[in-house]
């Protein structure tokens, strides 16, 4: 069984719930938690030659917690297995101006994790990301089987905490480690048979402040957790055979008016490799959309999308473009590419970014006068600055080879 922890709680400190007693250290129970998880994977692999994959997943917003953590699995999970993903920010969910940054950063998160290939998402902080870059969000992109560690549980009626409780209801399994959360997620509207008790006993010292002075005492505790933890996921997931978290969409019914989708992409046979590859998604796309292509080329050869997709000119496209409810281009660093800069500025749309140079094309729709006048130069410039411009001016070569220019 591969588990996937979301440990972005242990990356960052924020203001914590205490009104639940013995709530520990926000920050400190997500690691401690899966140290101790990392043991017991370990022991329950020895007694029964039965082993468990743990994959650690970090934010990469939070640059300065990554190195720590990496420090505290060291001997216990190879450093391979901790991984990193990235998304623009800021994100905290406090200020209204990050909503669509967040939305785009929770699906980034998501598609990240199912490329894992998990049996089991697990996460140790969903309440986090109110004041800070955490992101966590169930079921936002993609089906993943999800089960949450409920260490804490905000009292208090916020939209935040409403968001996030419609958010633990997409949980296959909810975890909780004291009868006080396990009452609280009772009282919003969890029954008892959703909500696995982690600890069978409360903890003598219920006074948050004083937790983990006796780090004996501490680690038995989280050792107990991860105890029933890794019982009640392995239960779980036996219990209740889930799908290839990578292939969810096939079982899903299209829709039953598709969106127009306005395709733009060099196909076959152009000799692009983002031309197979559009060869090869485009009858997957076709579940959900209708689909017409737009190019600027003699010819399509595909018979698959001779047959299903109207093939349109750049020339058509501009005149029908509002017909289209969705428009997707395929932007790669080659000559196949050099009419869709025009036309991504004419007409928006989402764009799938197959190079991160585009220095080859940009100074190439200058040299063939397929561009404004000075089109490389005003594309170093927008990027890079005067610095890039002077470099262009002594060797442009070099820097057509430097800078991106994207």
């Amino acid at each position: 069984m591969r588990i996937v922890i979301d440990l972005q709680g242990a990356q960052t400190p924020r203001l914590v719930t205490r009104q639940i007693p013995w709530n520990p250290d926000s920050d400190h129970f997500p690691l401690a938690f899966s140290r101790a998880l990392v043991k017991e994977a370990r022991e329950y692999a020895n007694k029964y030659a039965n082993k468990h994959e743990i994959l650690i997943v970090l934010n990469g917003l939070f640059p300065e917690g990554i190195e720590p953590i990496r420090a505290a699995f060291e001997g216990l999970l190879p450093q391979e297995n901790i991984r990193v993903w990235e998304a623009p920010g800021p994100l905290a969910a406090s200020a209204p101006e990050n909503a669509q940054r967040r939305d785009r950063a929770e699906r980034i998160r998501e598609t990240f994790l199912a490329a894992l290939n998990p049996d089991i998402v697990l996460i140790t902080s969903l309440f986090a990301g109110f004041q800070d870059n955490a992101v966590i969000s169930i079921e936002k992109q993609v089906f993943l089987p999800t089960a949450v560690v409920l260490h804490e549980f905000p009292p208090e009626d916020t939209p935040w905490r409403a968001e996030k409780l419609a958010q633990l209801r997409s949980a296959g399994l909810l975890l909780a480690t004291s009868a006080a959360v396990l009452d609280a997620a009772i009282s919003a509207g969890f029954s008892e048979e959703s909500v696995i008790p982690l600890c069978e006993h409360e903890p003598q010292n219920h006074d948050p402040e004083q937790v983990n002075q006796d780090e004996d005492e501490d680690e038995d505790v989280y050792a107990q957790y991860a105890r029933r933890a890794l019982t009640a996921l392995a239960a779980w997931r036996a219990d209740a055979p889930l799908p290839d978290v990578l292939s969810p969409l096939s079982s899903f019914p299209p829709p039953e008016k598709r969106p127009r989708l306005a395709y733009i992409s060099p196909l076959p046979p152009e000799a692009s490799g983002i031309s197979d590859y559009s060869a090869e998604l485009l009858p997957v796309l076709s579940r959900w959309y209708e689909i017409e292509v737009i190019v600027e080329q003699a010819e399509v050869s595909d018979p698959w999308i001779q047959a299903h997709c109207p093939i349109r000119s750049v020339e058509w496209f501009r005149a029908h473009a509002g017909a289209f409810e969705r428009v997707l281009y395929h932007f790669g660093n080659s000559q196949f590419h050099r009419h869709m800069f025009g036309l991504l500025e004419e007409i928006p749309g989402v764009v799938v970014l197959h190079d991160f140079f585009l220095s080859g094309i940009q100074a190439s729709r200058e040299l063939f006068g397929c561009g404004a006048p000075h089109t490389w130069i005003q594309a170093l410039y927008d990027s890079h600055g005067y610095q890039a411009v002077l470099a262009n001016h002594t060797d442009k070569a070099a820097t057509v080879e430097h800078y991106p220019a994207n």
